[in-house]
């Protein structure tokens, strides 16, 4: 991306995934069960993933489409990528549809905001500088306990060999239930609370 200047971001928005998605499993992170970080193959063998959670607030939400090439080069835009969701906001555009009708079958949330299957999920066209960066979601190809703790000690490593000589700030590593594992470990519960004392 960075020689060309070209490519894509594909993400996901915590809070803004379809009510749809037949991942979904009580008691479970909308980062445990989403398309791609789910961590599972097609013949449904457990494989390694590694999720980058950053901060969205210098991008601007941009009307969906079923979009990757629409989104504009560079620009700090972005889009639903999913096609059921841009299907669902033309409607609403052309009076076919309306937000409570959408609300009921779970296409928007209370907020009115339109939501994406996290298989297709959201689209920007720019780089996510590091500085955006607040934190790794690893998930083993393992729950052996060793592997993780190796896995995840591993992952630190690669992080502060490659900002040793910068000022950018170390994000910390959780795993897809949101326990935190480094650089200390806290069950997901005790994250919550944390952050909501910083709120």
């Amino acid at each position: 991306m960075r020689k060309h200047k070209r490519g894509a971001v594909y993400f996901n928005i915590v809070g803004r995934a379809s009510s749809n998605d037949w991942r979904f499993e009580e008691g479970t992170t909308q980062i445990d069960w989403s398309g791609y970080s789910g961590g599972h193959d097609t013949s449904g063998k457990r494989v390694e993933t590694i999720t980058l959670i950053f901060d969205l607030s210098p991008f601007k939400e941009k009307e969906p489409r079923r979009a990757y090439a629409e989104v504009s080069e560079r620009s700090k835009e972005y889009r639903i990528d999913d096609p059921q969701a841009a299907a669902a906001w033309q409607g609403l555009q052309k009076g076919r549809e309306t937000t409570e009708e959408l609300k009921e079958i779970g296409l928007m949330n209370e907020k009115s905001e339109l939501l994406a299957d996290t298989e297709y999920g959201f689209v920007l066209s720019y780089r996510v500088a590091p500085r955006l960066f607040g934190g790794i979601v690893v998930r083993p190809s393992s729950e052996d306990p060793e592997v993780v703790v190796k896995r995840v000690h591993e992952i630190a490593s690669l992080m502060l060999e490659a900002y040793r000589d910068k000022k950018a700030p170390l994000v910390p590593i959780y795993d897809s239930k949101g326990n935190l594992l480094w650089p200390k470990s806290l069950a997901y519960k005790d994250v919550k609370e944390l952050i909501a004392q910083k709120e």
